[in-house]
């Protein structure tokens, strides 16, 4: 299996099942002197088992943020509609939902909101990842040493303006 074709069975399990996740305890790749990295027997196996991967679809956090940047990095790669589309979906579904306070945990979705403003054109993105940025630059809590201080959900994560 070429990287290409695990970038699209990987991409299209996360795209396909949104809300259950794989119980796969193993690493999934392995190391060959002379021929570099490889995928390893038994993630094949598993992965024609599972039509999923573990991109837990209802929560607007740092591991589905970062597996967004993968989905948006498989349609740069493999220029397939789907995946724009599925982080398309997801950002609407968050929208609906109510997006929950900014903290540093929470600012990766944005990039897919950037990725979907410059496809689209939509004001509302572009609004919205301004705010974040502003946040980011302006407004979060911040550690002694000036770094975002790292909070998690639930905690009053923005400075009074």
């Amino acid at each position: 299996m070429n990287s290409k074709e695990l970038l699209k069975l990987v991409a299209d399990k996360t795209v396909t099942d949104k809300h259950e996740i794989p119980n796969l305890h193993f690493d999934y790749f392995g190391w060959a002197e002379g021929e570099g990295i490889y995928v390893k027997e038994e993630y094949q196996l598993a992965a024609a088992e599972f039509s999923h991967i573990d991109m837990v679809y209802d929560r607007f956090d740092w591991q589905n943020g970062v597996g967004l940047f993968g989905i948006i990095g498989a349609d740069k790669i493999l220029n397939n509609k789907k995946y724009l589309d599925f982080a398309e979906e997801w950002i609407q579904f968050h929208l609906e939902k109510g997006i929950p306070p900014k903290t540093v945990n929470t600012t990766i979705p944005y990039y897919a909101m950037l990725e979907l403003y410059r496809r689209d054109g939509k004001p509302e993105y572009r609004a919205m990842c301004e705010d974040v940025a502003d946040f980011v630059m302006c407004r979060g809590v911040r550690a002694d040493e000036g770094a975002l201080e790292h909070t998690v959900l639930g905690i009053d994560t923005e400075v009074a303006s």
